[in-house]
């Protein structure tokens, strides 16, 4: 009877645990697969909404300026955004869903386009969504069809788009160029002269002596936040800080030696229990 009793007690723990481990799977692969995706906040740039933070001052100021002149000429809107990633969505859906949430479909029917860079990677079980970083252009459709665009741009947003999936990571020049060329088609398309500052390539554009004031500029403040997040040297006597640190290690080794005592008397203090039990409810004659 007492082992059938013990057998029985034990099927009883495996099938609860069996039972919770099958739930918790369940809630882990519905959490994994149907997890809404995030969709962060247009940046108060408008055109540049850098989340990943791939894109230099100089690029950011480039594409804002620009971009305002293009959709006060053009009325259309050309937005670059960076994002660490785009969760498990189609880089295509993702995009349609992102203008919608922030509603440049609304504002912009029909006259937006969207160059979306994804800068971490993501692995998953499905092959469509094994997705190394990416450049990827999206047209409202009324671009796409009336005007027949990206025309020569898509020949430039291309072979970015094949540098960074492999691996070069060149961001910024990416979406300097990638935009220059999509404005450009832009303005032909709608018989407008295309400003001049859209035909400099990234690299001679950098030579300007503003820009590379500009460039100097983000370097110092970024040198600035790194010195920020350097350790500092204590200000204070080395005796006191030679105290301190004593004081410190004494109180973690009581600290470790009262942690080891008390789990001691605690298991000690348990199969004194334990035996009482038995003695008292005459188990040891079961035996």
């Amino acid at each position: 009877m007492v082992g059938k009793g013990k057998k029985s007690g034990c099927f009883d723990v495996f099938a609860v645990t069996l039972v919770l481990a099958f739930i918790t799977g369940q809630f882990y692969f519905w959490d994994r697969t149907y997890k809404e995706p995030a969709y962060p906040e247009i940046s108060q740039e408008y055109y540049v909404s850098d989340y990943s933070h791939a894109l230099s001052d100089f690029t950011k100021t480039h594409i804002i300026s620009e971009g305002e002149k293009l959709d006060q000429a053009t009325d259309t809107a050309v937005l670059v955004v960076s994002l660490p990633t785009t969760e498990k969505l189609r880089k295509e859906r993702y995009s349609q869903e992102l203008m919608d949430r922030w509603g440049i479909d609304k504002d912009k029917p029909g006259r937006w386009a969207l160059l979306l860079f994804k800068t971490n990677s993501h692995y998953s079980s499905e092959p469509h969504l094994n997705e190394d970083p990416y450049m990827h252009l999206e047209l409202a459709e009324d671009l796409a069809s009336g005007l027949k665009l990206p025309g020569k741009a898509g020949q430039t947003i291309e072979t970015y788009a094949g540098d960074i999936k492999d691996g070069q990571n060149n961001y910024d020049q990416a979406a300097y160029d990638g935009f220059n060329a999509l404005a450009r088609e832009l303005y032909q398309a709608n018989q407008l002269p295309v400003p001049e500052s859209l035909t400099l390539p990234y690299e001679e554009a950098l030579k300007a002596p503003e820009n590379q004031a500009l460039l100097k500029r983000q370097q110092m403040q970024t040198e600035l936040k790194q010195a920020e997040s350097e350790v500092r040297l204590n200000p204070e006597p080395l005796p006191i800080q030679l105290g301190k640190a004593f004081l410190v290690a004494v109180g973690v080794l009581v600290a470790v030696f009262l942690i080891c005592m008390a789990l001691y008397y605690l298991i000690f203090g348990l199969g004194m229990l334990y035996y009482f039990i038995r003695k008292v409810f005459g188990y040891e004659d079961l035996d």
